[in-house]
Parts: structure tokens; sequence; C-alpha cells
């Protein structure tokens, strides 16, 4: 074999690059303004719209054409830097690279129309989008979500080819982390749709005479009317969402909806027996729509979400059995409903305020201080339960009664 070069022997390996080592910080100048100003112009030329032909591919390849422009950019930029250098240089443009994906996060987020502030705690934001916009913002979730995977698959490609010592330092998942925010106002934007339009039809419940109907029907026109849309805002998901989205946004209407469910119970005038069991029919028709909408939109269901379904719609079902115990009954049934009702340790829940529940019993405003009064004298008589919950209740109790 050949023998090894003595000692102090000049090699040839590296000393071309070396040469050079001192310029390098302006070929990464160079280099990051030609990124910052082909990232400017993929953006500028970037139409915001899906066109017809992606329409109707397959949903996880309709992504807008500038963030396929963005990584050729990168890869180009990437293949000509590997040859230079694979140790600071690299790193340097690693973080260059970054930069610029955070700016197209930003980019494409600043394309989604606004998301308005709430009108009030139990109104959600007004958004009506139009079917254009609604494409746009599907749209948006598939690029972004393409974006992070790539951004990944790129750190990845980096760290095989950078120096040992720095693969660690190869950091993109701030980049990754700013996709992912866009991705979070966009469904943020399809959940806000979907809430305007049902939100007409809770407002209609709180107008109803539900102390004067007759009879418990099949579920009201307002109910009807809630499955409709959600029917058509399901056709719309499954065609337009990728599944893992389907069900992340299905998460968000559910934890959204449901608490303004129980706040229209709240805001309804009297409910009396006939009318809370109506309402109870309606929910039990919206909590099994509620449970199947995952699946009908393409996507499968999960035990969590199931659970999460389960969980929030039990708040406003044990309202309404509230509202159904017999008045003289209450308080034997009030313990343990008003701690379900708080949720664990008295947080989180709806809270009980149970001068309402009366109301909407239908005992006159007259007679709620009495029956009220009569309930205290049992709470403070240790006949219930001693959890946060029921001193809660309790305390509320004393306030409405000037007793505190």
């Amino acid at each position: 074999g050949a023998a090894a070069p003595p000692s102090g022997a000049w090699t040839f390996a590296g000393s071309i690059s070396s040469a050079f080592k001192e310029y390098m910080s302006l070929y990464v100048s160079l280099e990051a303004k030609s990124m910052r100003t082909g990232t400017q112009e993929v953006v500028d030329k970037e139409a915001w719209i899906v066109p017809d032909d992606l329409r109707h591919a397959d949903k996880s390849t309709r992504v807008l054409r500038s963030s396929i422009d963005l990584f050729l950019l990168i890869k180009r930029a990437l293949k000509r830097c590997v040859p230079v250098s694979t140790g600071a240089v690299l790193l340097d443009l690693t973080k260059v690279w970054r930069e610029n994906l955070e700016t197209y996060a930003a980019a494409v987020a600043g394309r989604l129309p606004k998301l308005p502030q709430m009108a009030s705690g139990w109104e959600p934001p007004a958004v009506h989008l139009t079917d254009e916009e609604l494409v746009l913002v599907c749209a948006a979730v598939t690029t972004c979500e393409y974006c992070s995977t790539t951004s990944g698959e790129l750190e990845d490609t980096i760290r095989r080819q950078i120096d040992a010592e720095l693969a660690e330092q190869v950091d993109l998942a701030p980049a990754q982390d700013a996709f992912q925010g866009t991705i979070t106002a966009a469904v943020k934007l399809l959940v806000a749709d979907v809430e305007t339009a049902l939100h007409v039809h809770l407002v209609g419940y709180t107008r109803v005479k539900w102390a004067d109907l007759e009879d418990v029907a099949e579920e009201s026109a307002h109910m009807n009317a809630m499955l409709r849309k959600l029917a058509k805002v399901c056709e719309f998901w499954k065609a337009h969402l990728l599944p893992i989205y389907v069900r992340f946004t299905c998460d968000k209407l559910v934890s959204s909806l449901m608490p303004r469910y129980v706040a229209m119970i709240h805001r309804c005038r009297r409910l009396g027996e006939t009318g809370a069991q109506q309402v109870l029919l309606d929910l039990q028709a919206l909590k099994s729509c509620l449970l199947e909408l995952p699946a009908a939109c393409g996507a499968s269901t999960t035990g969590a979400y199931t659970k999460l379904v389960s969980a929030e719609v039990a708040k406003a079902e044990q309202l309404l059995r509230l509202v159904l115990t017999p008045t003289e009954a209450l308080q034997e049934h009030f313990d343990e409903l008003a701690a379900g009702l708080a949720g664990p340790g008295g947080a989180g829940g709806v809270g009980v305020d149970l001068g309402r529940v009366l109301e909407l019993k239908g005992v006159k405003k007259q007679d709620v201080s009495a029956h009220m009064g009569s309930l205290l004298e049992d709470l403070k008589g240790g006949t219930s339960a001693t959890s946060a919950s029921i001193t809660q209740s309790s305390a509320k109790i004393k306030k409405l009664l000037n007793m505190s």
C-alpha cells in the first residue's frame, strides 16, 4: 500500500475552501439576499386561489403553488452550498432558510379572512365566508401541513450533510411551529363560520315559549335547521380537508359550540317540564350528529373525541335534568348535578345559578327566594356533600339572598 505522508506534509483536502474561509460571510450574505428576494417573488406571484384542476385532484396535492416554489429555491441553495461548505456556512444558511419559511407562514396567515372579536360571551365571532374563501382557507391548511412536513424532511437532509458536530444545532422547529400556528388560525375561521350559521338558530331557541309547549315531538325546527347546516358543512370538509384536520376541526367545534348551547339554555325565559324535555331531545340529536361528524367527513372517530363530545354534552344534559327535577325533590339531586356542572374540583364547568334554574322550571320570581332559602337551610344543616362545587353553590345562594 501507499506510504503514509510524512508528519507536517502539505495535504490538498480542504485547501481551496480554507483559502476562501474569510470570504464565506459574504457568500452567506449574498445567499440570504437572494433567498429573501426569491421568497418575496413567490409570494407576489401567488394568485391565492385554488385552480379548478386542483379542486378535483387528491386533497393532499391541493397546495398553493408558492409553497412548492419556495422549497425549490431552498433545495437549489442547499445544492450550491454543500460543495462549498458543510460546516458553519451551511448552519448559517439553515437559519436563513428557517427565517424565510417563517416569513412565508406569516404571508399565508395574512391572506386568510380576518377573525373579528366576539361580541359577547355567548356569541361567536361573526364570520361569513364565501365558497371561494372557504376553499382558500382549506387550501391554507393543506399548504401549511405540506410545508411543516417538508420542513421536517429538510431538517433531516441537512443534518445528514452537515458536519457531525453541528448536526444537533440544525433546527427548523420554529418554522414548523409557525405553519402549525397558521393552521390553527385557519381552523378557527372554519369553526367560527359554522358557529355563525348555527347561532341564529340558538337565538331562535331563546324566543320560543317553551313553557306553553303541550307535547314533546320530534326534533324542533331549530334543531333540524342546525342538523341540516352541519350536514352541509360535513360535505364541504370531506371534500376539502385532510382527515387529520377534520378531526382537529371537529374537536374545536365541539369545544366551542357546546358551551354556547348551555348558555342558550340559561338565556331561555322559562322551559317548564315539557320544554326541558324537548330541548333535551334536541340535545340528543345534536350529540348523535357530533359523534358521527368525523366519520361522515371522511376521518376516523377517536376515543378521545367521543369522550370530548360526551363530556361537553353532559354539561347541558345535567342542567336540563336539574330543570326537570321536581322542585320539592331538587335538594336530593342538587349535590350530584351541581358537582357535575361545576366540573372536577368545581373548576372548568358552566357553574350553577340555582335561582335561574328555578326560573327555568317555571317557578315564579316572587317564589324563587323562598325555595332557595329552604335549600340554603338544608345546605347549612349538613345534608349536602362538602365538595368544593357545593361550597361555591352555597356562596352563590347566599349572595342571591343578600346574606353575605
